[in-house]
Protein backbone atom coordinates (compact mmCIF):
# COMPACT_ATOMS: atom_id res chain seq x y z
CA UNK A 1 0.00 0.00 0.00
CA UNK A 2 0.90 3.80 -0.49
CA UNK A 3 -0.16 6.51 1.68
CA UNK A 4 -0.82 10.45 0.77
CA UNK A 5 -1.06 12.59 3.89
CA UNK A 6 -1.92 16.26 4.24
CA UNK A 7 -2.18 18.63 7.01
CA UNK A 8 -4.32 21.77 7.38
CA UNK A 9 -5.76 24.46 9.88
CA UNK A 10 -8.63 26.76 9.91
CA UNK A 11 -8.60 30.83 10.77
CA UNK A 12 -11.73 30.77 12.52
CA UNK A 13 -14.16 28.44 14.42
CA UNK A 14 -16.52 28.63 11.89
CA UNK A 15 -13.93 27.96 9.20
CA UNK A 16 -13.44 24.87 10.91
CA UNK A 17 -16.60 23.70 11.34
CA UNK A 18 -17.51 24.27 7.24
CA UNK A 19 -14.18 22.44 6.19
CA UNK A 20 -14.60 19.67 8.87
CA UNK A 21 -18.25 19.11 7.52
CA UNK A 22 -17.47 19.21 4.06
CA UNK A 23 -14.37 16.70 4.17
CA UNK A 24 -16.86 14.29 6.11
CA UNK A 25 -19.97 14.27 3.68
CA UNK A 26 -18.49 15.23 0.48
CA UNK A 27 -14.52 14.92 -0.03
CA UNK A 28 -13.51 11.20 1.72
CA UNK A 29 -16.39 9.51 0.64
CA UNK A 30 -15.53 11.03 -3.09
CA UNK A 31 -11.76 9.90 -2.29
CA UNK A 32 -13.69 6.87 -1.28
CA UNK A 33 -14.88 5.69 -3.91
CA UNK A 34 -11.85 6.01 -6.75
CA UNK A 35 -10.19 2.47 -7.58
CA UNK A 36 -7.45 1.40 -5.77
CA UNK A 37 -8.78 3.27 -2.13
CA UNK A 38 -8.29 1.41 1.02
CA UNK A 39 -8.75 4.07 3.37
CA UNK A 40 -9.75 7.93 3.16
CA UNK A 41 -9.60 9.70 6.77
CA UNK A 42 -9.11 12.93 8.72
CA UNK A 43 -7.24 12.85 12.19
CA UNK A 44 -7.16 15.61 14.86
CA UNK A 45 -3.17 16.44 15.45
CA UNK A 46 -2.42 16.35 19.41
CA UNK A 47 0.69 18.65 18.68
CA UNK A 48 1.80 20.91 16.02
CA UNK A 49 0.85 23.64 13.77
CA UNK A 50 -1.89 21.74 12.04
CA UNK A 51 -4.77 20.94 13.75
CA UNK A 52 -6.07 18.53 10.89
CA UNK A 53 -4.17 15.70 9.19
CA UNK A 54 -5.88 13.92 6.23
CA UNK A 55 -4.51 10.51 5.32
CA UNK A 56 -5.29 9.01 2.11
CA UNK A 57 -4.29 5.35 1.19
CA UNK A 58 -3.76 3.19 -2.07
CA UNK A 59 -3.69 -0.15 -2.91
CA UNK A 60 -0.17 0.61 -4.74
CA UNK A 61 1.55 3.92 -5.92
CA UNK A 62 0.43 3.12 -9.85
CA UNK A 63 -3.05 2.79 -8.21
CA UNK A 64 -2.95 6.39 -6.66
CA UNK A 65 -1.17 7.92 -10.02
CA UNK A 66 -4.24 6.68 -12.31
CA UNK A 67 -6.79 8.06 -9.42
CA UNK A 68 -7.62 11.36 -10.59
CA UNK A 69 -8.25 13.24 -7.33
CA UNK A 70 -11.58 15.47 -6.65
CA UNK A 71 -11.11 18.98 -7.09
CA UNK A 72 -10.53 20.72 -4.28
CA UNK A 73 -11.09 24.18 -5.09
CA UNK A 74 -14.40 23.57 -6.59
CA UNK A 75 -16.60 21.27 -3.92
CA UNK A 76 -19.78 21.02 -6.80
CA UNK A 77 -17.67 18.54 -8.92
CA UNK A 78 -17.28 16.23 -5.20
CA UNK A 79 -20.39 16.85 -5.20
CA UNK A 80 -22.26 15.11 -8.29
CA UNK A 81 -19.83 12.37 -7.71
Amino acid sequence: PVIQMGSFRTKTIDDEFDVCSWYTQHRLPAIARLSGCIAARTMLCAAGWAKFSVLYEFTSLEDRRKSKLPCQDNKEKDLKS
